[in-house]
């Protein structure tokens, strides 16, 4: 018994698993499928936005350099310069001087505006001054003969623009305290007999490119947006203290190039714009070119009376936009993982839990069904029959006894015409008598054979139910009882056979009063008989009449011997 429950219980953990575990593993895909399309949603999303931020601020720098351009042209074409000779006079440099006090006042985006002679003195210079313009006073202004961006712009023709280095800004051989990034704008200036009278310089504010790069500096989605130079060198990063490396002695490490190496590699080498994922997170970058047809820039140089130690085209001078997305940011949040991962759990366990009451259901009917066919499988007939007394089910032995029918046959075979008898189409029926109420029917048909005997049974029929408790028909077992019958008749002929010889026999009972002398027998009446008369009357006895042997040697002595 102990070993038929742990067979038992083995099928039901043996189902269990087979059917949990793919359950189990398509539940795993699903999850999987949500990771990967959630990831792919994320980096998308990361994708499109980081596209957008640096194209966004591309054509803005671009769109702000072209101004400036407009701005020097405009500058340059002044009729004060037309009417100039190769030394200004004091009316024209006033009156220039007031010219670009009013530019400068309007525009608000230079830093410095300036004419230089041609020996490279200051001519006239509009000092920002934080946002009050003023004109510096002549006693002030500078000498720039020896700086680069002067001696580069002295090479130019007459319709090209020269671009400097984005770089701070040196004033009396030192970089300015406070730190003033500037790209220096420079065009030599004609007069109307077409001789070069001096060149104009613009120093344009680049602080107000990096603080736009600033307020995106640390964006929503936590991205690093960065500006780079032609050697890698941060203009604009997360950390201050790297920024303008290139200027300073001893702080040659200190740019992106170094810091990043392999992302450098890429960046540099693509002309255009492009993004890619690495360990250390995920940029998007586009390369962005200052310089158009007819204008040039150089290297510029650390030292402030050095001179450029190259020209540069249009290709060469540029510089790199980047934004990076930390790895952490870049991947899936924590929350989502513990969302996923509880989701994934609940679900896992509640398909366990379905799918154990599913394998112990069926594990349930399989045994069920194994009983019964157990049962079925004796050598009692058995069948079921259903509320239209079709007979739905039986088992071998049934079919040894009763007829069912064609095996091909759609149709099941009625119980009326498997075993005929007086009680079908009758309340008497088994199944009627069920149907209105009977808990158990037991009654005892019989059945002729094909060689005219007959074959006695008991049937018990009780009532078939479907799960929800509902009579579906009836199961009828048949216990032969033919033999018992036979057993019963020969008995109960006997016991006639008796009835009929007793009843033959008469008996003489009680006190019968009889003579001492002559033997005779009084009757009830007072009568005396001879003895011989008075038992045949009470008995079936009748008498034949002979002569003892004592009574012969009395009556005949000596005959007897």
């Amino acid at each position: 018994m102990k070993d038929h429950k742990l067979g038992r219980s083995y099928g039901t953990w043996s189902r269990f698993l087979l059917l949990y575990i793919p359950l189990l593993l398509f539940i795993s895909g699903i999850a999987l499928y949500v990771y990967y399309a959630e990831r792919q949603t994320r980096h998308k999303l990361f994708h499109q936005q980081e596209e957008v931020c640096v194209e966004n601020h591309s054509h803005s720098i671009m769109d702000r350099l072209q101004v400036v351009k407009s701005d020097l042209l405009f500058l340059s074409l002044l009729e004060e310069f037309g009417a100039a000779t190769s030394t200004l006079r004091e009316s024209e440099r006033i009156s220039i001087a007031n010219e670009f006090l009013s530019f400068s006042v309007a525009r608000k985006e230079y830093d410095q505006i300036r004419f230089i002679d041609l020996d490279g003195m200051e001519r006239v210079r509009i000092n920002y001054d934080d946002g009050s313009p003023n004109i510096v006073p002549t006693d002030q202004l500078q000498s720039k003969g020896k700086r680069y961006y002067f001696r580069d712009a002295l090479k130019l023709d007459r319709n090209n623009i020269y671009l400097s280095p984005f770089d701070r800004n040196i004033e009396h051989g030192r970089i300015e305290e406070p730190f003033k990034p500037v790209i220096r704008f420079a065009r030599l200036v004609f007069n109307a007999d077409g001789n070069r009278v001096g060149v104009i310089v613009l120093n344009f504010l680049g602080q107000n490119i990096l603080d736009e790069l600033r307020e995106e500096l640390h964006c929503d989605h936590g991205c690093r947006i960065m500006l780079l130079n032609r050697n890698g060198f941060w203009l604009r990063g997360p950390v201050p203290e790297n920024e303008w490396a290139f200027m300073f002695k001893g702080r040659e490490d200190q740019s992106f190039a170094n810091h990043f190496p392999e992302e450098w590699q890429r960046i540099r080498t693509a002309a255009g714009e492009g993004h890619f994922s690495s360990e250390n997170g995920y940029f998007t970058f586009s390369t962005i070119y200052p310089l158009e047809s007819k204008e040039v820039s150089s290297t510029g140089h650390r030292e402030p009376f050095s001179g450029s130690l190259k020209q540069l085209s249009g290709e060469e001078y540029h510089w790199k936009l980047v934004t990076q997305i930390l790895p952490d940011l870049y991947a899936l949040p924590p929350h989502f993982f513990l969302k996923l991962l509880s989701g994934y759990l609940s679900v896992s366990f509640l398909v366990a839990i379905i799918a154990l009451l599913y394998a112990r259901a069926v594990e349930k009917r399989k045994n069920a069904e194994t009983d019964l066919e157990n049962i079925f499988n004796t050598s009692i007939p058995i069948c079921i029959t259903d509320t239209t007394n079709r007979i739905v089910l039986f088992n071998k032995a049934y079919k040894e006894i009763f007829p069912v029918g064609n095996e091909r046959s759609k149709s099941p075979i009625k119980c009326y015409e498997s075993r005929p008898g007086p009680a079908c189409h009758t309340d008497a029926c088994p199944l009627a008598r069920v149907l209105n109420g009977e808990e158990a029917v037991v009654c005892e048909p019989s059945k002729v054979c094909s060689d005219g005997t007959e074959q006695h049974f008991i049937v018990t029929a009780q009532p078939f139910l479907n799960r929800h408790g509902r009579i579906e028909g009836i199961v009828e077992c048949f216990q032969d009882i033919t033999d018992r019958r036979k057993a019963e008749k020969e008995r109960d002929k006997l016991l006639e056979e008796l009835r009929s010889a007793l009843s033959k026999v008469k008996l003489l009972s009680g006190f019968l009063p009889i003579c001492a002398s002559c033997k005779k027998i009084r009757d009830d009446k007072g009568y005396w008989n001879q003895i011989e008369y008075y038992v045949r009357e009470h008995s079936e006895a009748e008498f034949t009449h002979g002569i003892c042997p004592d009574c012969a040697n009395k009556l005949y002595p000596g005959v007897a011997d």
